[in-house]
């Protein structure tokens, strides 16, 4: 007799935005069985070592892989003009996934992001009644201050309705989700983990120090993403003079 082929997961993350946690995540669903394809687009920054458990395909915005039109271009308006082109072009590439998907065999799509979420509702609604089962991570379980387009705020809590079930990483976002009216059983809370299989070990601290150019017991503040309004840089700023005030006993 044959053996059964492991069951299916596609993880979609279309822009590429959240790679460790989705080759973390790609790799622990590979150990316990499932065959795991992660479909996005080639990252804007460094180049993401993908484990050889997981099917990587590159299905997502190719055309704008080119220095020209990436994220790094300084011109204020040509980053304007690239989002607005991505948003545009997003639906034909959902298209083409659309029609790869019809030659397979049902299985899992989990989804990571859904950049134009009107459009991923209807498809994940399309797959949905061809046998798919959808999963939702909302990374974002609420409208971001000074990032999210107003025209968006309202479409958080229609993806999670609309997924078989969505994952969050709190207990306060399950909570916002609940009160918005998602069902609570099709809601799991799955904290964030570690780097997991990415894991280095790091430098000891005076030798970081070093490689900085630290001097002494020079403290530290690590910032640590991309620079957007909710991260909070300016109250970390803002915050500085009070820090320092605080602290002169170790701050030269």
């Amino acid at each position: 007799m044959a053996a059964a082929k492991p069951a299916r997961v596609l993880l979609l993350d279309p822009g590429n935005f959240t790679p460790y946690y989705d080759m973390n995540l790609g790799y622990a669903l590979s150990q316990r069985g499932w065959q795991v394809d992660w479909v996005t687009s080639r990252h804007a920054f460094e180049d993401i070592p993908v484990p050889r458990e997981v099917r990587v395909e590159y299905r997502f915005f190719g055309a704008f892989h080119h220095p020209l039109l990436g994220p790094r271009a300084d011109a204020s308006w040509l980053r304007a003009v690239r989002r607005a082109a991505k948003a545009l072009t997003y639906p034909l590439y959902l298209a083409r996934l659309d029609a790869h998907m019809a030659s397979m065999t049902p299985g899992v799509l989990h989804v990571q992001w859904a950049p134009v979420p009107w459009v991923d509702a209807f498809y994940w609604k399309r797959w949905k009644r061809s046998g798919w089962r959808v999963a939702y991570t909302a990374h974002d379980a609420a409208p971001l201050a000074g990032t999210t387009p107003r025209a968006l705020s309202g479409s958080y809590v229609k993806l999670c309705r609309a997924a078989d079930l969505t994952v969050v990483h709190s207990v306060a976002d399950r909570r916002r989700l609940e009160e918005a009216g998602v069902r609570s059983e099709r809601i799991r809370t799955i904290p964030q983990g570690g780097p997991g299989i990415f894991f280095r070990q790091g430098p000891e601290a005076p030798d970081a120090r070093m490689a900085l150019g630290v001097e002494g017991r020079r403290p530290v503040i690590l910032f640590f993403g991309f620079l957007k309004p909710y991260k909070g840089l300016d109250v970390l700023l803002q915050s500085l003079p009070s820090v320092r005030e605080n602290t002169q006993r170790c701050w030269p």
